[in-house]
């Protein structure tokens, strides 16, 4: 594994030349179609952009493909706070990670439709890219954060649920979320809300827009500010789980065995011999030290000698956040006929994860550190039999003052830190996403039925992480040597200790020393992103009586993805066996496409796609057809359905490799835990582009009385997945002493080392089912009532065993696997009553039951009721419209369900926060 420089067939002069290009041609036909129509009074039509289409279409346009759509009410009625709490609101999104814990993606978040994978839904502002998060999920693919982004910009989501890589390009596989935002907006809005769960969090947010003689601008803006939990925070995880560690503080010593040629310590020596098994001396103070902190239904010293560390509360479950972010717009009429429009985003998201008693594994004997016999407050001696024994140095005191006692050369494995830090004395991870987007163009009228819409989006997204306790080994290992530092339980037992063998030294270490190697681990990477885009549409005469629309555009697109680990690390001198490499790289995308709109006698709507996008030599070209019809067989009742294919091409992460870290549970460990632990997964040059076929096949009945149904059974067959070969867990399953399986000097798992390889087909099908009914009451107001499911028919891997052997992902958190967590079905539904100045909405939201394939058990079923009420007041100050709303989300207080091992429940789809109460105010002016 390396550093990977992308080669592509589109230089930077070939890039130059497409953007003259580009800009040549939308200049040019505004400077020759602009005086002209400059001249004319036209009757303006309005039409609009619809999600799915390049093709315009008129306000009430019903799209042949299904797209779910969430207003305000609708994001309201989810109780978010940010874009991510919108997920529980979509049935068809599965898989998303919603709690992040213990790895760079902590505090970002993405949709993922079908459970196809973060990399796999494409997200849109107005229709145009939103940008890639700097770091990659597990697999190596980039994907959109969509917690960068202020909630109060949007008007409404259009989440297109099938397949739109004809439309859009690759990632639309799954389909694509479009966030369509407040473009009309005008006065002043100010917004405040307090919330409080496991922890509390605050908003402060404010909006501003106004129009003026050819134009109008608007800018939202939020301040978010989150808590965090640790572990312990949760009695379903502190009183179910067991969280400990083989490598405590103190320590756990053997003998250590000198070589005599050279006088080097060269092993240790097994203080005893049990079954084979390493044993060790456990640390005279073990208990004392760690009393109150002892681990459920765990010894502090196991049976093979080693005085054991509770790390429930050394990590936050939950991190604390701070963000600011930032979203404005800008339009203007050049003439008539011509727009200009410009977009710029800008957020910082501070996200802190905490550290408490790291572990190093590192030093030199097998991970393990020396300590001399010279050390002041080394009191183990020779047992008689080639091991060691620990002689008190208070009962034996003038024993050891007057020499008569003598310390032997022992090999220590310990942590600097132990439990006593932990929690409140934990020192914060810190991680800055820096975010900026810029999107502007040209929206230009030849004509009264012909538009040309030219655009350029740029995003850049930089991330820095600092992780304190990142020991800097030689020193430490130099501080012991000279008995600079107490690894012993006396540091924490008797600090006022005054040691005997050399009347002066005193047992509690000082924080200058511990600040020498207690160095912070810094990681920084980014990624940018630059689309050009130019699209001709309009139409081209009729077909029975009805216009036949038609576009045709192409796109450049440049991915540049940089990340850089901590040197210390890399060189294999930080606390962890943690050997990263430096990745840069870049990826450019060449695209045309053409789409076709027939309408036939207003019963028939076809829409034909094509699109062709050439990656270059490390990525493949590809052509991908589309076609979606809908026939209304009478006024009330349409079917619809689409087929189409998408192209996805390896990554650079995938190219060059990627580490990150999972919990897995080690089948030689005597006390059934699960350990965090680094997984390495190497690139490959050689892997084949990912592709798929989908298809979607529905009715839609809307009765003139407010029902409206709908039912759609959706296929997606994914080919040549970019996967990791085997799962870690699996590694670990088939073979614990595989090579591949990294274990420390005791044998202790630490990491396990996997590669990305194409790994044959995945099936996805299922339903989805929605119901609205919105009945007027006359003078008691407007009543609604609202429905949907996704029920999962089928999910299954040519290559992964699944839950069966057969491949069957269904139902499963596939955790022995690289797919996300699939539980067959999801449930959500609503009443909205509104009435005079009053608002009030209750909803239910059921997961059902699915397997935990790492540890065999079941993950029950959760239902949860939400429940908002509002009340709005005009003129309460200054004449203007005054908000006030209250709500609980997850009134009952429902505890995630568990699983039986860490973390404890499946961060893809639970909460753990249980019930949130809000209160929040919104104030225009």
């Amino acid at each position: 594994m390396g550093s990977i420089q992308g080669k592509y067939r589109i230089s930077a002069g070939t890039l130059s030349r497409l953007i003259s290009t580009t800009s040549a041609i939308a200049i040019g036909i505004a400077s020759m179609a602009v005086p002209a129509l400059a001249q004319q009074e036209v009757d303006l039509i309005e039409e609009i952009i619809v999600t799915g289409s390049h093709v315009r279409r008129m306000l009430d346009y019903e799209s042949p493909s299904p797209i779910q759509t969430l207003g305000a009410t609708e994001i309201a009625n989810t109780g978010a706070v940010r874009v991510q709490d919108i997920f529980k609101g979509l049935t068809v999104n599965s898989g998303s990670q919603i709690s992040n814990r213990q790895n760079t993606r902590q505090g970002i978040s993405q949709f993922s439709l079908r459970g196809l994978g973060l990399g796999s839904t494409l997200t849109l502002i107005n229709g145009r890219r939103a940008g890639l998060s700097p770091v990659t999920d597990e697999t190596g693919t980039l994907f959109t954060d969509v917690n960068q982004y202020p909630l109060n910009m949007i008007q409404r989501i259009e989440v297109l649920t099938d397949g739109a890589s004809a439309t859009y390009g690759s990632e639309a596989v799954a389909g694509v979320v479009n966030l369509i935002t407040r473009k009309n907006f005008e006065g002043l809005e100010l917004i405040g809300e307090v919330r409080d769960s496991t922890h509390t969090s605050y908003q402060i947010g404010g909006a501003f827009g106004a129009s003026f003689d050819r134009g109008r601008f608007s800018i939202f803006a939020s301040h978010y500010n989150q808590g965090g939990n640790f572990r312990g925070d949760f009695d379903f995880i502190r009183d179910n789980l067991t969280f400990s560690s083989s490598t405590g503080s103190p320590g756990s010593y053997r003998r250590a065995e000198i070589d005599p040629m050279t006088g080097l310590v060269i092993s240790a020596i097994d203080n005893r011999d049990v079954g084979g098994a390493t044993q060790f001396e456990p640390d005279a103070d073990c208990a004392a030290v760690n009393a109150g902190f002892e681990p459920l239904n765990s010894p502090q010293i196991d049976s093979r000698g080693r005085c054991r560390y509770n790390f429930i509360n050394q990590r936050r479950l939950i991190a604390e956040e701070n963000r600011f972010q930032v979203f404005s717009q800008f339009d203007y009429d050049i003439t008539d006929r011509v727009e200009f429009f410009s977009e710029l985003s800008y957020s910082r998201n501070e996200i802190r994860d905490a550290l408490g008693g790291a572990v190093n594994r590192t030093g030199p004997i097998n991970g393990d550190f020396i300590i001399p016999a010279s050390h002041p407050f080394n009191f183990y001696v020779d047992n008689g039999s080639g091991g060691i024994v620990y002689a008190d140095p208070v009962t034996n005191q003038a024993a050891w003052e007057a020499g008569t006692l003598t310390a032997v050369d022992i090999t220590a494995r310990f942590r600097p830190l132990g439990s006593r830090f932990d929690g409140p004395n934990a020192e914060d991870i810190i991680t800055i996403f820096n975010n900026v987007r810029i999107s502007s163009g040209f929206d230009i009228e030849l004509s009264d039925n012909w538009n040309v819409l030219a655009s350029y989006t740029y995003s850049n997204s930089e991330f820095q992480r600092r992780e304190p306790r990142n020991w800097a080994v030689d020193l430490l290992q130099d501080f012991l040597m000279r008995g600079a530092w107490n690894p012993f339980g006396t540091a924490l037992a008797n600090p006022g200790l005054v040691s005997p063998k050399d009347g002066t030294s005193t047992a509690a270490n000082n924080d200058e020393t511990f600040a020498q190697f207690n160095r912070v681990k810094t990681e920084t990477g980014r990624v940018s992103q630059t689309v050009a885009e130019v699209v001709l549409s309009g139409d081209l005469g009729e077909w029975f009586g009805s216009p036949v629309g038609v576009a045709v555009g192409g796109q450049y697109r440049d991915v540049i993805f940089e990340d850089f680990p901590d040197g210390l690390s890399g060189v294999l001198e930080g606390g962890r066996e943690d050997p990263t490499f430096p990745v840069t790289g870049s990826q450019d995308v060449f695209a045309v496409f053409a789409e076709l709109a027939v309408p036939i006698r207003d019963r028939i709507d076809m829409q034909f796609a094509l699109r062709y996008e050439d990656y270059g030599t490390q990525g493949g070209d590809t052509l991908d057809p589309k076609i979606a019809i809908r026939f209304n067989v009478w006024d009330e009742l349409a079917v619809r359905g689409s087929f189409g294919t998408s192209f996805q091409a390896p990554s650079i992460r995938q190219i060059a490799g990627a580490v990150g870290n999972a919990g897995i549970d080690d089948p030689l460990d005597e006390t059934g835990g699960t350990f965090n632990v680094v997984i390495f997964t190497k690139g490959s040059a050689d892997l084949s582009p990912q592709s798929a076929t989908n298809f979607n096949l529905g009715i839609v009945y809307q009765s003139e009385f407010g029902l409206v149904l709908s039912a759609d059974f959706w296929h997606y067959k994914y080919k040549d997945l970019i996967l990791p070969g085997e799962s870690a867990q699996s590694i670990v399953n088939n073979d614990p002493n595989d090579p591949r399986v990294l274990r420390d000097g005791s044998g202790q798992l630490t990491g396990v080392v996997t590669e990305f390889l194409n790994r044959g087909s995945a099936i996805a099908e299922g339903i989805d089912l929605r119901a609205l009914y919105t009945l007027e009451l006359q003078d008691m107001g407007t009543l609604a009532f609202d429905a949907s499911t996704t029920i999962i028919t089928k999910y299954r891997s040519s290559d992964f065993d699944g839950l069966d052997g057969l491949g069957n992902l269904k139902g499963s958190r596939n955790a022995n696997n690289a797919f996300g967590s699939v539980p067959d079905l999801k449930i959500n539904a609503g009443m909205t009553w509104n009435y005079d100045i009053h608002g009030f909405n209750v909803s239910v939201r059921h997961i059902g039951s699915y397997t935990d394939d790492q540890s065999g058990a079941t993950i029950k079923s959760q239902t949860t009721f939400d429940a908002r009420y509002s009340l709005y007041l005009a003129g309460l100050i200054g004449g203007n419209d005054t908000v006030l709303t209250v709500g609980v989300v997850n009134f009952t207080n429902e505890d995630p369900p568990l699983i039986p091992i860490r973390p404890g429940l499946d961060t893809e789809v639970h909460d753990p926060r249980g019930r949130q109460i809000y209160a929040s105010i919104k104030q225009s002016f």
